[in-house]
């Protein structure tokens, strides 16, 4: 007796029927099908199966996968060791959520500014240092734009450039300076749990101002 076709086997691109001991797979047809060439997977979000949407979502290429990407990644980094110029050379590719380049290299992840600093001026002379940069933006990869330095230094020349937002200034900051004197005097009298939902933030943002590890302008 032939098997019972749902819609659930429909969903994944085909189903097979049992009959007199024969199988009988039914494909999806072409108009239901991944828009990718050659692709015989079902239509998931926006004419791409589940495959090439979440590589078009990632990379912005539905045919680009993770191997192939690292690779092309991995020739622009050997390119830039040896690039020359006065401007800025931009990482095209994948920035943390802090702007910075990052590549995963000998199955670690780096930061790319870091690798290029060290292929054009050698190793750090303390392994604390920052890859600094010269033009204050986080992307770019030219190594006539860094150099090691101290953690300090690299701050104060953020600063002075004017491209670190601090406090209100910051686009990310959910607290006001106001706030944040409120939750310095609160501190002791208040739980951080409870300061948190009072003022909409995570607990986590509380114990970072109690620590002084955040809004280290006020003090």
């Amino acid at each position: 007796m032939p098997g019972r076709m749902d819609a659930s086997s429909i969903a994944r691109g085909a189903c097979s029927l049992m009959a007199d001991g024969c199988t009988i797979t039914l494909a999806v047809p072409p108009e239901a099908r991944c828009c990718v060439d050659g692709c015989p997977s079902p239509s998931r979000r926006r004419g791409y199966c589940g495959k090439h949407y979440y590589r078009l979502m990632k990379h912005g290429d539905p045919n680009l996968t993770v191997k192939t990407l690292n690779g092309v990644a991995r020739a622009f980094l050997e390119a830039a060791k040896k690039h020359v110029g006065a401007d800025c050379l931009l990482w095209p590719y994948y920035l943390d959520d802090k702007g910075y380049a990052r590549l995963t290299i000998d199955g670690k992840s780096r930061l790319v500014h870091r690798v290029i600093c060290e292929s054009r001026h050698g190793p750090p002379p303390e392994p604390r240092l920052d890859a600094a940069h010269r033009c204050n933006r986080r992307a770019c990869i030219n190594a006539d734009h860094l150099r090691w330095a101290t953690r300090a230094s690299n701050l104060a020349d953020r600063d002075d450039a004017g491209t670190h937002q601090k406090g209100d200034r910051c686009p990310t900051a959910k607290l006001t300076a106001e706030d944040v004197r409120y939750v310095r005097a609160a501190l002791g009298k208040k739980s951080q749990i409870a300061l948190a939902l009072e003022l909409g933030v995570s607990k986590g943002a509380i114990n970072d101002i109690a620590r002084g590890k955040t809004w280290v302008i006020l003090t």
